[in-house]
């Protein structure tokens, strides 16, 4: 195993002799490899990634981070060698960056990199790191490093839990209540959830934020619902005692 000295002099000596990034490859041997992951990990802060694509892009990679609180997590990463890649970076699924270090004028290790920060919930989450464009003939290879701060909630990958990521959400602060209840009656219908994040609930609030007087929001409730019981999404039952929780509100 290399001293800590020792991977400093070889990463200055790769740095400023080698103009080919297959060739600046660090040994797996020295690094610890897991070679079916790709995942190197590296003896300083930093974790070392090589994305293993044999040409055939995009060409993603996985690492798990276990947080045992709740916690933001500012993640940095950084193309290691020649800048010439593109990277997407996703939490549990959810788009969290593109990261472009493609820089014709950038020499090895030239790449700042960027940070980008994700709340995350106590529990075991899934990283990754998706390499869509690259001049390398050989493996990319890219640095990452995970910084735990206090917990915020403002950069929750899905703020709402309805399985629907933050970029493609229509709403991420859904009402997700399991059925339609209008003040203090509930309907006993369920509350659906459409493709586009949006619950039938957060349809009917609309309704009511933007009327101007009860008839008006009566109305709008009863277009909603003949177009859903149109679409055979409730039923005349549904539809009646939903009009009837609507009728009584205040």
């Amino acid at each position: 195993m290399l001293s800590a000295m020792g991977l400093i002099i070889i990463a200055f000596v790769i740095i400023v002799s080698c103009n080919k990034e297959d060739s600046l490859v660090p040994n797996k041997a020295d690094l610890g490899a897991d070679a079916a992951s790709g995942l190197l990990k590296s003896t300083t802060a930093e974790t070392y990634i090589e994305f293993w694509c044999d040409g055939a892009l995009p060409c993603p990679l996985d690492v798990e981070l276990t947080v045992a609180t709740d916690a933001d997590v500012e993640l940095f990463a950084r193309d290691g060698f020649i800048p010439d890649d593109l990277v997407e970076v996703l939490v549990d699924g959810c788009w969290l960056a593109t990261i472009d270090s493609r820089d014709p004028e950038g020499v090895s290790g030239s790449h700042p990199g960027e940070t980008h920060t994700v709340s995350l919930l106590a529990g075991t989450h899934t990283i990754t790191f998706i390499l869509t464009e690259s001049g390398a003939s050989g493996p990319s290879g890219w640095y990452y490093e995970t910084t735990e701060v206090p917990f915020t909630g403002g950069f929750l990958m899905d703020a709402d839990g309805d399985g629907i990521c933050w970029n493609e959400d229509a709403n991420d602060n859904s009402n997700m209540d399991p059925t339609i209840n209008i003040g203090d009656c509930d309907s006993g219908v369920a509350n659906m959830l459409f493709p586009d994040g949006t619950t039938m609930m957060d349809m009917i609030e609309e309704c009511m934020a933007n009327a101007k007087n009860h008839g008006q929001f009566v109305s709008c409730v009863t277009q909603l619902l003949n177009g859903w019981a149109s679409e055979g999404l409730i039923s005349v039952t549904d539809k009646g005692v939903i009009v009837s929780c609507v009728g009584g509100s205040n």
